[in-house]
């Protein structure tokens, strides 16, 4: 399990990635063809498919949840890879119609927000946001019912992790849904409690929130990240970088620059030779190369 989630933070770059790494500020609005959630991978190693041959001589009441998902991944995987390959070739409307005998197939699947994920994807092909988002709101109210269900807590996060995500997928939300964004991010924090885990969601969240134009809310999300804690241990510190780079896009976009040079000396002095204060040095003389900033301004 503890493989999955790591796998789940390390997809994580795809939805922020940045020009000069992992950073949030460049990430697009539009879902990326693939999904957030490293729970749901299809990838069937011979290791994977000698493990599933075993799996099917178990008692099903006796089998655990990672054991059910693998045993869905088994049974949809040949329709799903059927679906994906049809949007790859520019056939959408038969790619959902695959997605859809899924979903009916398999109502309370563990791996359903993928299979949501990718049907508004091809809706987005056809240039329809509006089905998209209805969609993604049909697949959040569907992985609710499947985490009420879910007994293992790692999977009751993860299944709360998918629904921040699919939410990050919407072109437009309502006060509503961010405040239901937010609730099903704690719930998952209260689930899945391990530093990585925290920061994704943490990240996941203040993206949409700054893609929606909520930049205060935004900042201080980032913000929360750049803690000791996370600076000092390698798992986390990769997200440090990536909460500042988007810290430093929202002030330059309101002209903060003052603001941009102070935070970038205060976590250089904060944190020397750490990720984050070379990241903080990088960025600054990259300020200053566009800027007229003096080496040490007065603070």
């Amino acid at each position: 399990m503890r493989t999955l989630l790591l796998a789940e933070t390390i997809v994580l770059g795809a939805l922020v990635a940045a020009s000069s790494g992992a950073g949030p500020q460049n990430a697009k609005t539009e879902m990326a063809d693939e999904p957030t959630s490293g729970h749901l991978s299809e990838e069937q190693t011979p290791e994977f498919r000698e493990y599933i041959d075993k799996l099917k001589q178990e008692t099903p009441s006796l089998l655990t949840c990672n054991q059910k998902w693998a045993l869905e991944t088994e049974a949809m995987g040949e329709l799903r890879v059927k679906g994906r390959q049809l949007r790859k070739e520019k056939r959408p409307g038969e790619a959902i119609e695959v997605f859809n005998q899924i979903l009916a197939a398999y109502p309370d699947a563990m791996s359903t927000p993928l299979v949501y994920h990718y049907l508004a994807g091809c809706y987005r092909d056809l240039q329809d946001p509006s089905k998209a988002d209805e969609v993604l709101r049909q697949g959040i109210a569907a992985t609710k019912t499947v985490a009420e269900k879910a007994k293992d807590a790692a999977w009751v996060g993860g299944l709360y992790f998918s629904i921040v995500t699919l939410y990050t997928g919407m072109e437009r939300l309502d006060e509503k849904n961010i405040q239901d964004m937010r609730a099903c991010a704690i719930a998952s924090l209260a689930n899945v409690t391990t530093n990585p885990d925290l920061l994704n969601v943490r990240l996941v969240c203040a993206k949409k929130l700054q893609q929606l134009g909520r930049d205060a809310e935004a900042e201080a999300e980032y913000r929360s990240v750049l803690t000791p804690g996370n600076v000092h241990t390698a798992p986390t510190s990769q997200y440090t970088t990536m909460a500042l780079r988007s810290v430093v896009e929202i002030l330059q976009a309101q002209g903060r620059i003052a603001d941009v040079d102070r935070l970038c000396l205060q976590l250089m002095e904060d944190y020397p030779q750490t990720r984050l204060a070379d990241e903080a040095r990088r960025l600054r003389d990259q300020m200053k190369k566009r800027c007229d900033i003096s080496p040490n301004p007065a603070r």
